[in-house]
């Protein structure tokens, strides 16, 4: 997986009136600074985002053991919906115990599966998690957009 940096163009404003960068948006509130008029990454650089995303997301999900394109699919959604709902929704999906934590059995199940089948399976959950939050009617239609084009990407990659 190739971690790269997008340029910055400004995201929805928070439930509490602030706008986000999108890359700074699905970092943790630890990473940011945030003041009355502002709110500024305290870690810019492309190697801090890029150990950011590796340490938090990449790693806890442990997407180097997945295969191509089911990686891209499972970190992607460990990084807008966090790395336990992406590790029971990917373990969901192969018919795993869902207990969140990506492991030798998890693992094991995936090799079972032919992996276009695990990624569409995904995105199907992934729908149903997207259409079942309040904030749906708000977001749902840019959820929904990147839903479908990681599936996409996902199976290019498989």
């Amino acid at each position: 997986m190739i971690f790269t940096t997008t340029p910055i163009k400004k995201f929805k404003e928070t439930p509490d009136g602030h706008h986000l960068d999108a890359a700074a948006y699905c970092l943790p509130k630890r990473y940011l600074c945030i003041s009355n008029d502002s709110v500024v990454r305290r870690e810019t650089t492309v190697y801090s985002n890029e150990a950011i995303y590796r340490r938090n997301y990449w790693n806890r999900c442990r997407c180097q053991d997945l295969a191509s394109g089911l990686d891209w699919a499972v970190f992607d959604f460990a990084v807008n919906a966090g790395t336990g709902r992406a590790a029971r929704t990917l373990q969901k999906a192969e018919g795993a115990t869902e207990d969140g934590s990506i492991g030798p059995l998890t693992l094991m199940k995936v090799k079972e599966h032919e992996v276009a089948n695990v990624i569409n399976r995904i995105a199907i959950y992934r729908e149903e998690f997207y259409r079942s939050l309040d904030t749906f009617d708000t977001f749902g239609r840019g959820w929904l957009r990147r839903n479908d084009e990681t599936r996409k990407q996902a199976l290019a990659m498989g």
